[in-house]
């Protein structure tokens, strides 16, 4: 991606925003995580209720559900996807990202599988 897509992206559909998290509760929640997963959760906290938050990382999750925010990973969201119409298999999808290196137990597939009624 180059410079001028970026700045165009900053004009159209995207902001840069800071938020406040600063109570002793959540500032103490945030200082487990790595720097990536405490600026989402952050965000997204700061953002407030109407807001699903689209993250892997189980420290993160915990994190998120621990500041009432609404979490899910990509299997989660490729199940919504599949509910919507935008994908018409997750199981296929979900085999592409494990033979790729994405790590998802049988266990995660097969739920996965049931919930998109495959």
């Amino acid at each position: 991606m180059t410079l001028v897509h970026i700045e165009n992206a900053l004009d159209t559909f995207m902001r840069v925003m800071t938020v406040d998290v600063s109570t002793p509760s959540t500032e103490r929640i945030l200082a487990e995580l790595d720097e990536g997963e405490r600026q989402a959760v952050a965000l997204a906290f700061g953002l407030g209720k109407n807001v699903l938050l689209l993250m892997d990382d189980y420290a993160g999750r915990q994190a998120a559900k621990s500041l009432q925010i609404h979490v899910t990973g990509l299997v989660g969201l490729l199940v919504l996807a599949k509910q919507r119409g935008l994908v018409e298999k997750v199981g296929s999808l979900l085999e592409e990202l494990r033979n790729a290196g994405y790590c998802l137990s049988d266990e995660i597939v097969e739920i996965a599988r049931k919930l998109a009624e495959e």
